[in-house]
């Protein structure tokens, strides 16, 4: 069986300068915070320079320190707990979920599996991706907004903040009405959101192949390139959605849902600042707060 190397295997076999020492001990007491810091943050929290940084990576064997970053946040993801991927039913999840979460501080790890899928954001996207979906947002004439049950509270939370930034958001609430009843006028002046992860509900794929032949612009927010309603998408906007319990973690989720309406506050700048004034006046009557 081949053992994996560890940093502290690295260390322990490089002569160090005592610069590298002081790097060295940093990065040992802050495994969970270092492999998400660039080589100048490190640097910073060191109290050396970002030159020295670069050449301890180096010195350990690293070509460079991109590649000495990316060994950190491959060590430090197996140090969370996780449940395997190919379990995707909750109720086969549930023993594996008890067996992880037994005996381990549950805070931290669920702590360090949010913030590592939080971190799966920047990691698979890049900043293109999300100018282009916030084009086809600020030029769609409708904006539809598409999340059933678990995904349907970020839907909800995406519609309301889109709503109060641009013009025509809708998302379907109603019992009655289906997602091909919510999308029937659907058009190539529209774009959908549509938030889906595995299992990937044949409702969203029928729902986002009805948008396709529509020519509507689709905006995939999903865990999975390979996702079957990503080859209808125009942009697929990808993150994490790992969890030490028998459910998933959407708080990446949200949290890539408010990134992408914070991109799109800073293209409008202050353009709905009197939309939200009116809206602000109103629920100042009804103190709804």
């Amino acid at each position: 069986m081949t053992t994996i190397k560890t940093l502290k295997n690295y260390i322990s076999e490089t002569d160090l300068t005592k610069t590298e020492n002081k790097i060295a001990d940093f990065i040992l007491n802050h495994p969970n915070k270092a492999c998400f810091l660039t080589s100048t943050d490190i640097a910073r929290e060191a109290g050396v320079s970002d030159t020295s940084v670069i050449r301890f990576a180096r010195a350990l064997g690293f070509l460079g320190f991109s590649a000495f970053q990316k060994f950190l946040r491959e060590e430090h993801s197996r140090t969370i707990p996780s449940l395997s991927p190919s379990l995707t039913i909750p109720a086969e999840r549930l023993a594996q979920s008890a067996e992880v979460l037994s005996g381990v501080n549950i805070f931290e790890s669920h702590r360090n599996s949010v913030i590592s899928n939080i971190d799966s954001i920047a990691f698979q996207n890049n900043k293109g991706e999300f100018e282009e979906a916030c084009s086809l947002l600020l030029k769609a004439e409708r904006k539809f907004i598409i999340g059933t049950r678990s995904r349907a509270g970020v839907a909800e939370f995406l519609a309301l903040i889109l709503n109060q930034l641009i013009d025509n958001v809708f998302i379907n609430t109603s019992q009655a009405m289906t997602p091909f009843d919510f999308i029937a006028s659907c058009n190539p002046k529209d774009t959908m959101v549509i938030i889906s992860f595995s299992r990937y509900s044949a409702m969203d794929i029928t729902t986002a192949k009805m948008a396709y032949d529509s020519h509507s612009k689709i905006i995939l927010i999903t865990d999975n390139a390979t996702s079957p309603i990503a080859k209808y998408a125009d942009v697929v906007l990808l993150v994490n959605i790992d969890s030490t319990t028998y459910f998933n973690s959407y708080a990446s989720v949200q949290f890539l849902c408010e990134l992408l309406c914070a991109h799109i506050s800073a293209k409008i700048r202050t353009d709905n600042k009197n939309k939200l004034e009116k809206i602000n006046m109103y629920l100042n009557e009804q103190g709804l707060y």
